[in-house]
């Protein structure tokens, strides 16, 4: 099949699952990964035939595609910041929703004054967050911690690829006494669980069905576990005037505006992504 046709076909193959944007997206993300050629190049060379190996290798992809396996463990990568990253089953997959995040705290820090601990990232997953703010604060020290050794080196290989000093620690923030030797922080960010269990059935299928549940997911009865325990920690952790940044639930954000204002935090930010739903929250330890 010439490169036009394949491209053509794999749209055709997954629009019955996808929106047709998305189809045509993950049809050049395949195109490219089996032949190399950019957008324009798939243009410029649409008569060129998929040899076997490259059709065997699509079909392998196909059939993960219509399994509702999601484009990005398919292919084992992300992109992120403009940085690719390597993903697997352990971690989530980077989502624009994040990246905004990732810049909201590069606006507000571009000048900052940073003692050596510098940032924070708490349950760094595939290192998304800490590797984007490093790319762009390359003076400032970032540090970032996750519970498991499979998650942590996943992290470190995309911090060696990405070419970022990245200081990892495999360490659980569900178990602040364990955290007692860590230093003080200008910044804590963390982008935790915060989908409650019962909201699982208003996700789709190729997200629950495939990302990690503890990466997702909290307890009905407790959705600010880790928010408590993040904000438990910057009580010895974040200096006088540093700030938290999280990604949250939006239906959650006035139980941990309370939590935070109780904590004394103050200067609390409540921002809106990009669909228009409260999706962050910044404030300043007091």
């Amino acid at each position: 099949m010439k490169v036009g046709e394949v491209y053509q076909h794999i749209i055709d193959s997954l629009k019955t699952k996808y929106e047709i944007r998305e189809a045509k997206n993950i049809s050049q993300m395949l195109i490219e990964r089996l032949t190399g050629f950019s957008n324009t190049e798939r243009l410029i060379y649409k008569n060129d035939v998929l040899n076997g190996e490259s059709t065997r290798q699509l079909n392998h992809f196909m059939l993960q595609l219509l399994n509702d396996r999601p484009i990005q463990y398919v292919l084992g990568e992300a992109w992120f910041c403009g940085l690719k990253l390597l993903v697997n089953e352990s971690v989530l997959i980077p989502r624009p929703e994040t990246e905004e995040l990732v810049e909201w705290i590069i606006g507000k820090n571009k000048n900052g004054t940073f003692d050596n601990a510098g940032i924070l990232d708490i349950g760094t997953g595939s290192g998304c967050i800490a590797i984007a703010l490093k790319n762009k604060l390359p003076d400032i020290p970032v540090s970032a911690l996750d519970y498991q050794a499979e998650i942590i080196e996943l992290a470190k290989m995309n911090a060696d690829r990405c070419q970022t000093q990245i200081h990892f620690m495999q360490k659980n923030i569900l178990n602040v006494k364990n955290l007692q030797s860590l230093p003080v922080y200008d910044i804590l960010v963390s982008n935790p669980p915060y989908v409650l269990k019962n909201e699982m059935n208003a996700m789709e299928k190729r997200v629950w069905g495939n990302e990690p549940h503890e990466a997702l997911f909290v307890p009905n009865e407790d959705p600010l576990i880790f928010y408590k325990n993040i904000v438990d920690f910057s009580e010895k952790h974040l200096k006088k005037e540093g700030q938290i940044f999280f990604e949250i639930n939006p239906e959650q954000a006035p139980d941990l505006k309370a939590l935070l204002e109780e904590k004394g935090f103050g200067e609390i930010i409540l921002k809106k992504d990009m669909r228009g739903c409260i999706r962050m929250m910044n404030a300043l330890k007091k």
